[in-house]
């Protein structure tokens, strides 16, 4: 019985091409002719049989082994061109942009520009003498009571022609030629017996002035904002009090130097912001009063080269 389990062991292998051997068939054997002989039947050993089988399945594992190493590295060696050649198309999408932007730049930002500039805001005249109410022909008098008014803030505007050379894509430099007004006042009222209305009183100074500021602009956050600083110098042209409708003169001073510090939004052939700027030379004599202002301004540039 066992040699017939192993005899069709040995079967299957011939069959798979492990071994080659001949063996008997389990039927009886027909009796030969006398002159032939009788085969012989070749048995294997099962020990032999198992380790020919280990041998065969350890060469197909190695021949699998071998395999799976040239698809990896040929896998590898195929991710590696795939990542340089996406690497390469990012460079060139960043150089592609970075011209463009350069070429943008150039367009919205030429090295000089040229423009207007318009400002709104308040102004004051910081210790400024309180004005007196009494006239000037009778000068002993004081109306109702009151012998002067303190100013407070004012109205303020200006107008002008302005120039930006921009230096690089950070600094650059605003020159302006600007014609402004400064403004302050203050009035109280008074209580009248036995009538409709009190009596109001006022006063008011208004300075004209021609200036030329000079300030040196730095553009952040991708030029979207930038900030200022400076000093604005120019000279006092025309000047007024009026104190309840009597209009007073005073000796202007021909000199005027004022700081100046800003911030603003940087559209490129545009900057809207605001400035503060303060004069530290009085304005007129016997005044003790120094300018300033705080203004809102819209600067338009629309000439460069």
């Amino acid at each position: 019985m066992k040699t017939n389990k192993i005899n069709r062991l040995l079967l299957a292998l011939c069959v798979a091409g492990l071994v080659n051997v001949s063996f008997a068939d389990e039927e009886p054997a027909v009796e030969a002719a006398p002159e032939a002989a009788a085969p012989v039947q070749q048995v294997v050993p099962f020990a032999q049989v198992s380790g020919l089988i280990d041998a065969r399945i350890s060469e197909q594992v190695n021949n699998l082994n071998t395999q799976i190493q040239e698809v990896k590295t040929e896998m590898t060696a195929a991710v590696a061109a795939n990542t340089a050649a996406i690497e390469e198309m990012k460079a060139a999408k960043t150089s592609k942009k970075e011209k463009a932007k350069k070429s943008d730049d150039s367009e919205d930002s030429p090295f000089v520009q040229l423009g207007v500039r318009g400002v709104l805001g308040v102004s004051a005249f910081n210790g400024h003498k309180a004005l007196r109410l009494a006239p000037i022909a009778n000068p002993a008098l004081a109306p109702d009571g009151i012998e002067a008014l303190q100013l407070g803030a004012g109205l303020t505007t200006g107008g002008g022609l302005a120039a930006q050379v921009n230096i690089t894509d950070l600094i650059s430099v605003g020159v302006e030629v600007m014609y402004n007004v400064y403004r302050a006042r203050a009035n109280t009222g008074v209580r009248v017996p036995e009538a409709d209305f009190g009596r109001m009183h006022e006063a008011r100074v208004e300075l004209h002035t021609i200036e030329i500021p000079v300030l040196a602009r730095f553009n952040f956050l991708d030029n979207l904002l930038y900030a200022e600083a400076g000093f604005q110098l120019g000279g006092n042209t025309y000047g007024k009090i009026e104190v309840n409708n009597e209009l007073r003169h005073p000796y202007l001073n021909g000199f005027a130097f004022s700081p100046a510090v800003g911030v603003g939004v940087n559209s490129g052939k545009a900057l809207l912001g605001v400035r503060v700027n303060y004069n530290v030379v009085e304005y007129a004599e016997n005044s003790n009063g120094n300018p300033w202002a705080f203004t809102f301004g819209i600067t338009m540039f629309p000439f460069g080269f």
